[in-house]
Protein backbone atom coordinates (compact mmCIF):
# COMPACT_ATOMS: atom_id res chain seq x y z
CA UNK A 1 0.00 0.00 0.00
CA UNK A 2 2.68 2.54 1.00
CA UNK A 3 4.86 1.47 -1.91
CA UNK A 4 1.99 2.20 -4.33
CA UNK A 5 1.41 5.61 -2.75
CA UNK A 6 5.09 6.47 -3.11
CA UNK A 7 4.98 5.22 -6.71
CA UNK A 8 2.19 7.71 -7.50
CA UNK A 9 4.48 10.59 -6.55
CA UNK A 10 7.36 9.51 -8.80
CA UNK A 11 5.87 10.87 -12.05
CA UNK A 12 5.40 14.27 -10.41
CA UNK A 13 9.02 14.30 -9.28
CA UNK A 14 10.17 13.43 -12.80
CA UNK A 15 7.76 15.78 -14.58
CA UNK A 16 8.74 18.76 -12.40
CA UNK A 17 12.41 17.68 -12.37
CA UNK A 18 12.37 17.64 -8.57
CA UNK A 19 15.15 16.00 -6.61
CA UNK A 20 12.86 15.89 -3.58
CA UNK A 21 9.46 16.93 -2.28
CA UNK A 22 9.04 18.09 1.32
CA UNK A 23 5.74 17.19 2.96
CA UNK A 24 4.81 19.20 6.05
CA UNK A 25 1.08 18.47 6.09
CA UNK A 26 0.60 15.79 8.75
CA UNK A 27 -2.35 14.05 6.99
CA UNK A 28 -0.29 13.82 3.78
CA UNK A 29 2.78 12.71 5.70
CA UNK A 30 0.74 9.94 7.35
CA UNK A 31 -0.84 8.88 4.05
CA UNK A 32 2.54 8.44 2.34
CA UNK A 33 4.64 7.09 5.23
CA UNK A 34 2.32 5.63 7.85
CA UNK A 35 3.78 7.87 10.57
CA UNK A 36 1.04 9.50 12.63
CA UNK A 37 2.84 11.71 15.13
CA UNK A 38 2.01 15.33 15.86
CA UNK A 39 5.25 16.69 14.36
CA UNK A 40 7.61 15.70 11.58
CA UNK A 41 8.67 16.38 8.02
CA UNK A 42 8.77 13.87 5.18
CA UNK A 43 11.24 14.24 2.33
CA UNK A 44 10.18 12.22 -0.70
CA UNK A 45 12.75 11.29 -3.34
CA UNK A 46 12.27 8.94 -6.28
CA UNK A 47 13.63 5.96 -4.36
CA UNK A 48 13.39 6.77 -0.63
CA UNK A 49 11.32 8.50 2.03
CA UNK A 50 13.14 10.35 4.79
CA UNK A 51 11.17 11.09 7.94
CA UNK A 52 12.62 13.86 10.11
CA UNK A 53 11.48 13.30 13.70
CA UNK A 54 12.56 14.46 17.11
CA UNK A 55 13.51 12.26 20.06
CA UNK A 56 9.88 11.88 21.22
CA UNK A 57 9.06 9.61 18.28
CA UNK A 58 12.19 7.47 17.88
CA UNK A 59 10.99 4.45 19.86
CA UNK A 60 7.47 4.58 18.40
CA UNK A 61 8.81 4.79 14.84
CA UNK A 62 11.17 1.85 15.45
CA UNK A 63 8.28 -0.27 16.80
CA UNK A 64 5.95 0.72 13.94
CA UNK A 65 8.65 -0.06 11.36
CA UNK A 66 9.35 -3.44 12.93
CA UNK A 67 5.62 -4.20 12.84
CA UNK A 68 5.31 -3.26 9.17
CA UNK A 69 3.12 -0.22 9.87
CA UNK A 70 5.41 2.20 8.01
CA UNK A 71 6.42 2.56 4.38
CA UNK A 72 9.16 0.04 3.49
CA UNK A 73 11.33 2.70 1.80
CA UNK A 74 11.27 4.91 4.91
CA UNK A 75 14.42 6.06 6.69
CA UNK A 76 13.79 7.77 10.03
CA UNK A 77 16.20 10.61 10.76
CA UNK A 78 16.25 11.80 14.36
CA UNK A 79 16.87 15.52 14.60
CA UNK A 80 17.97 17.78 17.41
CA UNK A 81 16.39 21.19 17.80
CA UNK A 82 14.32 22.99 15.20
CA UNK A 83 12.64 21.04 12.41
CA UNK A 84 13.24 23.90 9.99
CA UNK A 85 16.95 24.19 10.77
CA UNK A 86 17.33 20.40 10.66
CA UNK A 87 15.60 20.28 7.27
CA UNK A 88 18.00 22.93 5.99
CA UNK A 89 20.99 21.00 7.32
CA UNK A 90 19.73 17.72 5.83
CA UNK A 91 19.11 19.29 2.41
CA UNK A 92 22.45 21.11 2.46
CA UNK A 93 24.26 17.78 2.90
CA UNK A 94 22.86 16.59 -0.43
CA UNK A 95 23.31 17.88 -3.96
CA UNK A 96 19.64 18.63 -4.56
CA UNK A 97 19.00 21.42 -7.04
CA UNK A 98 15.17 21.52 -7.13
CA UNK A 99 13.05 20.81 -4.07
CA UNK A 100 9.27 20.92 -4.10
CA UNK A 101 7.09 21.93 -1.18
CA UNK A 102 3.35 21.77 -0.47
CA UNK A 103 2.42 25.34 -1.33
CA UNK A 104 -1.09 25.18 0.10
CA UNK A 105 0.11 23.73 3.42
CA UNK A 106 3.08 25.98 4.10
CA UNK A 107 2.84 29.50 5.46
CA UNK A 108 4.84 32.22 3.77
CA UNK A 109 6.74 32.74 7.02
CA UNK A 110 7.77 29.08 7.23
CA UNK A 111 8.71 29.00 3.53
CA UNK A 112 10.91 32.06 4.06
CA UNK A 113 12.51 30.35 7.07
CA UNK A 114 13.28 27.27 4.98
CA UNK A 115 14.68 29.36 2.15
CA UNK A 116 16.81 31.46 4.51
CA UNK A 117 18.07 28.44 6.53
CA UNK A 118 19.00 26.46 3.41
CA UNK A 119 20.81 29.48 1.94
CA UNK A 120 22.71 29.95 5.21
CA UNK A 121 23.67 26.25 5.33
CA UNK A 122 24.79 26.33 1.70
CA UNK A 123 26.86 29.46 2.18
CA UNK A 124 28.41 28.14 5.42
CA UNK A 125 29.47 24.86 3.81
CA UNK A 126 30.75 26.65 0.68
CA UNK A 127 32.85 29.05 2.75
CA UNK A 128 34.34 26.14 4.71
CA UNK A 129 35.29 24.46 1.46
CA UNK A 130 33.19 21.40 2.22
CA UNK A 131 33.89 18.97 -0.57
CA UNK A 132 30.34 17.62 -0.55
CA UNK A 133 28.88 21.00 -1.47
CA UNK A 134 31.60 22.64 -3.55
CA UNK A 135 30.13 23.78 -6.81
CA UNK A 136 26.63 22.75 -5.76
CA UNK A 137 24.04 25.31 -6.82
CA UNK A 138 21.68 26.80 -4.27
CA UNK A 139 18.35 25.02 -3.99
CA UNK A 140 15.50 26.19 -6.17
CA UNK A 141 12.24 25.88 -4.22
CA UNK A 142 9.29 24.76 -6.36
CA UNK A 143 5.70 25.20 -5.13
CA UNK A 144 3.59 22.09 -5.68
CA UNK A 145 -0.20 21.90 -5.34
CA UNK A 146 -2.21 18.78 -4.55
CA UNK A 147 0.58 16.25 -5.09
CA UNK A 148 -0.66 13.90 -2.39
CA UNK A 149 -4.30 14.98 -2.32
CA UNK A 150 -4.90 13.83 -5.90
CA UNK A 151 -3.80 10.32 -4.94
CA UNK A 152 -5.95 10.41 -1.82
CA UNK A 153 -9.13 11.00 -3.87
CA UNK A 154 -9.20 7.43 -5.16
CA UNK A 155 -9.33 4.99 -2.27
CA UNK A 156 -7.05 1.97 -2.32
CA UNK A 157 -8.03 -1.50 -1.11
CA UNK A 158 -6.75 -0.87 2.42
CA UNK A 159 -8.79 2.32 2.78
CA UNK A 160 -11.92 0.63 1.43
CA UNK A 161 -11.48 -2.16 3.97
CA UNK A 162 -11.21 0.39 6.78
CA UNK A 163 -14.48 1.99 5.60
CA UNK A 164 -16.18 -1.42 5.49
CA UNK A 165 -15.02 -2.25 9.00
CA UNK A 166 -16.17 1.15 10.27
CA UNK A 167 -19.59 0.66 8.68
CA UNK A 168 -19.94 -2.76 10.32
CA UNK A 169 -19.13 -1.33 13.74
Amino acid sequence: MFRARHERLRPLLAERQLDALVLASLPNLTYISGFSGSAGLLIVTADRLYLLIDFRYSAAVARAAAGGALAPALDAVQIDGSYDRSLARWLAERRFRRVGFEASHLSVARYETWRREVAAQHSASSSKGASSNQGAPAIEWVPVEGAVEVGRLRKDACEIEVFREAALR
